[in-house]
């Protein structure tokens, strides 16, 4: 994935994602946040494709999105889910500003997204955003 075209090649879901997390003063509110995001998101796939499947899709993606925003490195992919311990740690000890954890998790939404169609095409893609969509 390319910053450039991170935006385009998911317009509504960026839309999504900076509506639930854009409002939040600190970055601590936008990880908790996106914390909520990410539980729906592995609820979902873990639904359709298993634990095992869940845990490949958001690890691959985790992979993609830290190629244009290495903070999310430090987030974990484990058998119960995503971890945001460590991450959480690293954003409140790096003086980051709320914009910039933003536009970081907006980035592994929208590799996980990418990840989602390289698999399934729109079968997962579309549903998981009307969810999304349904839990403002």
């Amino acid at each position: 994935m390319r910053s450039n075209d991170w935006e385009v090649e998911y317009p509504e879901l960026v839309k999504v994602l900076k509506e639930r997390l854009g409002s939040k003063q600190t970055c601590l509110e936008a990880i908790d946040a996106y914390e909520e995001v990410l539980r729906s998101i592995w609820d979902f796939a873990a639904r359709l494709t298993s634990d095992k499947g869940a845990r490949a899709l958001l690890s691959r993606s985790v992979q993609l999105a830290a190629q244009d925003a290495p903070l999310v490195q430090e987030i974990s992919i484990g058998e119960n889910g995503v971890d945001l311990a460590t991450f959480r740690n690293r954003v409140s000890k790096s003086g980051l500003g709320a914009p910039e954890v933003v536009d970081a998790l907006t980035h592994l939404g929208v590799a996980i997204f990418h990840s989602f169609s390289e698999v399934t095409g729109d079968a997962l893609t579309v549903p998981l955003l009307s969810e999304l969509k349904g839990h403002r």
